[in-house]
């Protein structure tokens, strides 16, 4: 440790002999020649380096039909194909591949002939087999649901305790929708159905979730 600090004060000594009688000019230049050289090349590539951390990921591979906007600041996807000579567009949000998948199946169905190409941008494109489902989704009555959904509950004793009430909720829905397809009802028509009740809060939440349960239960009987 001595022997540095000897060291140390021998160039300190050095360098005030090597600067006196220099000029200030002539010890600017002595000052600037005794500076390492830095490449600002070499360090702006460290710096971007260090910032990054690993490559940058590259970009999507571009989809014909899928695109952004110009004018629009929020970043929001669109997608557009023709139906039938008609250019139908649809904006997605930021989500992309939601915009991808729809044109891409859009642009299946009409190709192949099989399925549903929509032509408005309110319409889903939708295969043959989507279509028969959705069709025979459509043709069950609310008494088909309400059914199921009792024989359900009355199988299952040990699970729903209250035998009582429960098919009693499920009888007055089928004695006011029961002849009606379940897809014909619309949100409204339940809430004046409930209003019309004049029963507590509480039990028009019970009613509510009957009604959902009749939904379920006809996803259950497929």
């Amino acid at each position: 440790m001595q022997l540095n600090a000897a060291k140390h004060r021998v160039s300190i000594t050095f360098y005030c002999n090597q600067m006196a009688g220099k000029s200030c000019s002539e010890l600017r230049w002595l000052t600037e020649q005794s500076i390492p050289k830095v490449s600002h090349s070499r360090y702006a590539v460290a710096r971007d380096r260090s910032l990054t951390g690993a490559r940058m990921p590259r970009p999507p591979a571009p989809v014909k039909g899928v695109y952004q906007r110009a004018d629009d600041p929020s970043g929001a996807w669109y997608a557009r194909f023709r139906s039938n000579g008609k250019l139908v567009k649809k904006s997605f949000g930021r989500d992309r591949g939601a915009a991808v998948e729809y044109v891409e199946k859009a642009r299946t169905l009409r190709r192949t002939g099989e399925g549903n190409v929509p032509k408005t941008a309110r319409g889903i494109p939708k295969t043959a087999r989507e279509l028969e489902a959705s069709t025979v989704t459509s043709s069950v009555l609310i008494s088909e649901l309400c059914d199921d959904l009792l024989r359900h509950i009355q199988s299952k004793p040990n699970l729903y305790k209250d035998q009582r009430n429960p098919p009693y909720r499920i009888g007055l829905i089928r004695a006011k929708f029961g002849d009606r397809p379940a897809v014909s009802i619309r949100p409204f028509e339940i809430a004046d159905w409930l209003d019309g009740l004049d029963r507590a809060p509480a039990t028009i939440n019970r009613y509510k979730v009957t009604f959902s349960a009749t939904g379920n239960s006809g996803t259950r009987s497929r």
